[in-house]
């Protein structure tokens, strides 16, 4: 998590610390567009206000949970 007050909040999705190959493709399907990717495997969800925390909630759940059985 990367926090600028009071501008916004990022969340940031990769996969571990250490290089791996790049997927070919991205690492889970975002229909939301809610993140942004970066690579194909790291990605940042940005918020501004903590109605778009609480609007995004059940998507970031799934967008978590989609994150970490892919990213084992």
């Amino acid at each position: 998590m990367r926090i600028h007050p009071p501008k916004q909040i990022q969340l940031i999705f990769h996969r571990v610390a250490k290089v791996k190959s790049q997927p070919q493709n991205r690492l889970i399907q975002d229909k939301t567009g809610l993140l942004i990717w970066k690579e194909n495997d790291r990605a940042v969800a940005t918020f501004k206000t903590m109605k778009e925390i609480e609007a995004s909630n059940e998507t970031l759940k799934l967008i978590v949970s989609d994150w970490i059985q892919a990213a084992k």
